[in-house]
């Protein structure tokens, strides 16, 4: 391997090569002590040499030769990259950015920097920011439950960084965002297996609000020459992570636990209304179950009507219809339920046809609803209303919207009528929006993690009112706790 000593290299300047006196020496003051970045702060090492003495050209071109003999050595010898970090790890800052320069120039840089292991290329950074051609933003903790991964420590790259430097510093950043971002993926995916593990809101108050969404920055100066090179690479290479499904998660479980519906959640809903004018007799029945299975229903009473229609319904939510040439059943196992309406009476105008079928946690899988060729349908997350409107105004379909209650959605409604008497099918498909208390609970934790505007304005529990008890009651608050908060003692 052929190199140039330091001897035999200083008598050469590194801007003419040309021989020239020896400089006098100079001295040199020692170097201050550089304190510890703590959290946030960019930690750099200036040069500690006085800025007015000149650069040493003659150990730049000497290094700089040498470093280019370990990184390109001769045809029978083998790259040394750790002895070339060796040599520029020795020289002073401003003699260290010199060489760096002209490494640069040459193409060795980029050369050197490819030879270097993952070890080796941090060493060779964490080295340039000791000679203050990097500077390093320091890592932090995230705060949050459930041990959140700390924010990784960066590269800060300045404009006078080499590209190959730049490169490496760039390169060490996109890592550790990688491993940062899939890591903080992983604590939202357990957040969120622990806010549906919690069985009551005073478990999920415990827990406190998950950690932010944390984005790592690219530390690349807008001044410099390759920002826009360098910043591209950024572009693409990550995953970021979602906090998404984990707040689905704690806004359901806070509709749970003050009693709303789920925002999102699809629900089904049907009514029958009898009119026996000649019997003096009217009925209504009217039931509904949504997609978590969630289910309510109010019945009572029994009445025959004229052409075969018989209804019997009771207190306990069970409801048979009978029609002429058909069937009806309402099957219950365990908590499972299957229920069939058909009709093949050619004298039937209604010509009913009803299916439901549910899980055995409640949730429906399917249901069919049809009357006069108009129905709803829904099966596995995925529903659909057909209405068509015969030649009579006996059937036809309907949409609805409720802003309170932030439901909208459709069905079809049909009306047989025998003289004065008439029998009123209806069902509807539809889907729960994101109410108020939904969104005043879920979304911003109020009574949750934030303090409820009613503590903040000094209201005894007394003055909220039975609704506001139940609400609060049910996310863990409790008349002691409120009132040690109004007086300022918790």
């Amino acid at each position: 391997m052929t190199s140039v000593r330091r001897s035999e290299a200083s008598s050469f300047s590194a801007v003419s090569n040309e021989p020239e006196a020896p400089a006098a020496p100079t001295s040199k003051p020692a170097p201050k002590a550089v304190p510890r970045p703590s959290a946030n702060q960019v930690e750099s090492h200036p040069a500690p040499q006085s800025a007015a003495r000149p650069i040493d050209a003659d150990l730049v071109n000497a290094s700089t030769d040498l470093i280019k003999g370990y990184v390109h050595p001769g045809i029978f010898e083998s790259n040394r990259p750790d002895l070339a970090q060796k040599e520029l790890s020795k020289l002073p800052a401003r003699e260290f950015s010199a060489v760096l320069g002209k490494l640069e120039q040459s193409g060795t840089l980029e050369r050197f920097v490819g030879q270097l292991s993952p070890e080796q290329k941090t060493a060779f950074l964490d080295t340039a920011v000791r000679k203050g051609a990097l500077q390093r933003q320091a890592g932090h903790p995230v705060g949050g439950p459930l041990q959140p991964p700390a924010m990784p420590s960066t590269y800060s790259i300045p404009q006078s960084a080499p590209l190959a430097l730049a490169q490496a510093a760039n390169q060490s950043n996109l890592d550790a965002a990688g491993s940062f971002y899939g890591a903080q993926q992983a604590y939202f995916d357990r957040y969120e297996a622990a806010a549906k593990a919690c069985t009551s809101g005073a478990g999920l108050r415990a827990m406190g609000p998950p950690a932010r969404v944390e984005f790592v920055p690219d530390g690349i100066s807008a001044s410099h020459p390759r920002s826009n090179q360098l910043s591209a690479e950024w572009l693409g290479a990550h995953r970021f992570p979602s906090d998404a499904r984990l707040h689905k998660a704690v806004s359901d479980k806070l509709s749970d636990f003050i009693g709303e519906a789920r925002a999102g959640s699809v629900f089904v809903e049907g009514k029958v209304e009898v009119d026996a004018v000649s019997k003096k007799v009217s009925l209504e029945a009217s039931g509904r179950i949504d997609e978590s299975g969630k289910a309510e229903g109010k019945a009572g009473g029994k009445v025959k009507l004229p052409n075969g229609f018989l209804v019997g319904l009771d207190s306990k939510g069970t409801t048979t219809v009978g029609v002429h040439g058909g069937g009806a059943s309402v099957a219950m196992k365990g908590d499972k339920v299957a229920v069939a309406i058909t009709s093949d009476d050619p004298h039937s105008k209604l010509k009913p046809k009803f299916e439901l079928e549910t899980t055995a946690g409640g949730r429906i899988t399917k249901l069919k609803a049809q009357l006069v060729g108009s129905g709803v349908t829904y099966e596995k997350g995925r529903g659909q209303i057909d209405a068509s409107i015969p030649a009579k105004d006996s059937a036809g379909g309907y949409a609805f919207y409720d802003s309170a209650k932030a439901e909208f959605g459709g069905g079809m409604k049909a009306t047989l009528k025998s003289g004065e008497d008439s029998i009123t099918l209806q069902a509807a498909l539809g889907m729960q929006g994101l109410s108020e208390a939904n969104a005043r609970h879920g979304l911003n934790g109020v009574g949750v993690w934030n303090t409820p505007p009613e503590l903040i304005s000094g209201k005894e529990w007394k003055e909220l009112g039975p609704k506001a008890h139940d609400t609060y009651r049910r996310l863990g608050w409790t008349e002691q706790e409120w009132t040690t908060r109004v007086n300022g003692r918790g």
